[in-house]
């Protein structure tokens, strides 16, 4: 145990995303640091930008629409650092236009240095820039099990299904609710997320029941939706994050997790979170989770919109039953499926650990 701990305080992994990123990469950062690796970042975001030109206006159309010779030059800028400071692994979130170019000459002048693909989206957004890159990553984590194949037929050599899971930082065991938020967060059923036409259907089919239904998501819901009335009464400001995400859920006797479709047969990372903070959690079907989670053991599912009602009154109609439930998978996720149970894996992939 000394050895390895003593392996991986010599590691440096550098994250192309702030450390304190309130999404996965940040996860992911707290995760390696928690085992004891050195851990850094690099933006290249900010890179490109320092290259746009027109000022302001050339910045804020080069968030929207790419420019080659500013990505270019922002590679290039990221391809210095790399070979200054010698990254044993490079962690790469799916979004950021990293060229093959880049890859190629990092390969070329630090072969031992590992760049990983963090891949945590539908295939539907997969960039040409990212298609051109998979050859070159030393390990591609997956998200999804089946995109594992697709990935594979489009060039990744080396890939391993690394699912989402739970940051216990942002998703603690024992999130304490004032009195004052018990009263804010209170309802039968709560849904955290952004609009999409199946989700407010399922909201209305519940409000419909006459279930107590608090959703927490942007104001624009109220824009999307069908039905601006009932969207009034159960849609509150937000969206929410971390703590008072965890209090929602916590708040709520059952935390409703609608999964989007073109996410299908994979778990999103609400399937974790809720859980990891003792929610009762409700899912749409997620065939990638269902043998690791029993339905009826370690999760709830609901596998037609026809049977949401009638599950969610079974649910609040047996307490035992949902706390107990929601126990096994707060113990589950704890047990097998943080952050850092995926860097340990990731780090396996790579033989550093």
């Amino acid at each position: 145990m000394n050895a390895l701990n003593d392996q991986l305080a010599k590691l440096h992994v550098l994250s192309l995303a702030p450390l304190d990123d309130p999404n996965l990469l940040g996860s992911y950062a707290r995760a390696f640091r928690g085992m004891g690796c050195r851990i850094s970042s690099y933006s290249l975001t900010d890179a490109i930008q320092r290259h746009a030109r027109l000022g302001r206006i050339g910045r804020r159309a080069a968030s929207f629409f790419p420019i080659e010779s500013w990505i270019r030059k922002g590679n290039k800028e990221l391809l210095l650092h790399l070979l200054e400071l010698k990254p044993d692994v490079v962690l790469v979130p799916a979004s950021l236009p990293v060229l093959a170019g880049c890859l190629a000459q990092l390969k070329a002048s630090m072969p031992d240095c590992r760049a990983v693909l963090i891949w945590p989206d539908t295939l539907l957004n997969l960039a040409p820039h990212t298609v051109q890159c998979l050859p070159l990553y030393e390990l591609v984590a997956s998200y999804s099990r089946a995109a594992v194949p697709v990935l594979q037929k489009l060039g990744a050599r080396e890939i391993e299904w690394v699912p989402f899971a739970a940051d216990p930082f942002l998703f603690p065991k024992d999130v304490k609710i004032d009195a004052t938020e018990n009263e804010r967060f209170d309802c039968e059923v709560c849904f955290v997320g952004n609009w999409r036409p199946e989700r407010e259907r399922a909201i209305l089919s519940l409000v419909s029941a006459g279930v107590t239904v608090k959703v927490w998501s942007h104001p624009y819901w109220l824009k999307l939706c069908s039905d601006r009335r009932q969207a009034e009464r159960y849609l509150r400001q937000g969206p929410i994050f971390g703590r008072e995400l965890a209090k929602a859920f916590r708040g709520a006797k059952i935390s409703l997790n609608t999964i989007d479709a073109t996410n299908y047969p994979a778990a999103n990372m609400r399937f974790f979170e809720g859980p990891a903070c003792g929610a009762a959690t409700l899912n749409s079907p997620c065939p990638e989770m269902a043998t690791g989670f029993p339905e009826g053991e370690a999760a709830f599912y609901y596998h037609h919109d026809d049977e949401l009602v009638p599950t969610v009154r079974r649910l609040l109609r047996d307490d035992t039953h949902r706390l107990r439930v929601a126990r096994a998978a707060q113990d589950l996720v704890l047990k097998e499926h943080t952050y850092q149970h995926r860097a340990e894996l990731i780090l396996r992939r790579l033989s550093l650990a």
